[in-house]
């Protein structure tokens, strides 16, 4: 992972040979591979159905990632409580939202788009 480097960072992953035979004939070889960083900017808005809601009502939160670039974001997830007092009932998203742990697995948001 290249988590907590700056965009536009090379990276390089060199392979030592460790072996005990003499490689004579090194021409072929290609011991490193390059990554180059790449960012994402994505912006998360909650919002609810009923701000002061009566007791025992149904509320609804939705939950907005926006890839506003400038490459897509892939591996994205994030965790999502409820607060004391909510009980949950459903949710859009399938398995892909674990209730008791509150992880959302978007995925991949395109560059300009938006999971809901």
């Amino acid at each position: 992972t290249a988590a907590g480097t700056s965009p536009g960072t090379v990276i390089t992953n060199t392979v030592t040979n460790a072996q005990d035979q003499t490689d004579s004939n090194t021409t072929l070889d290609d011991p490193m591979a390059d990554i180059t960083v790449e960012a994402a900017d994505l912006v998360t808005v909650k919002t609810v159905s009923a701000a002061t809601p009566s007791e025992e009502a149904t509320i609804m939160y939705t939950i907005a990632v926006t890839n506003n670039g400038p490459n897509d974001a892939t591996g994205v997830s994030l965790t999502d409580r409820l607060p004391s007092g909510v009980t949950y009932v459903s949710n859009d998203q399938g398995a892909a939202y674990n209730d008791g742990s509150g992880l959302w697995t978007i995925g991949t948001v395109a560059n300009g788009d938006t999971a809901t």
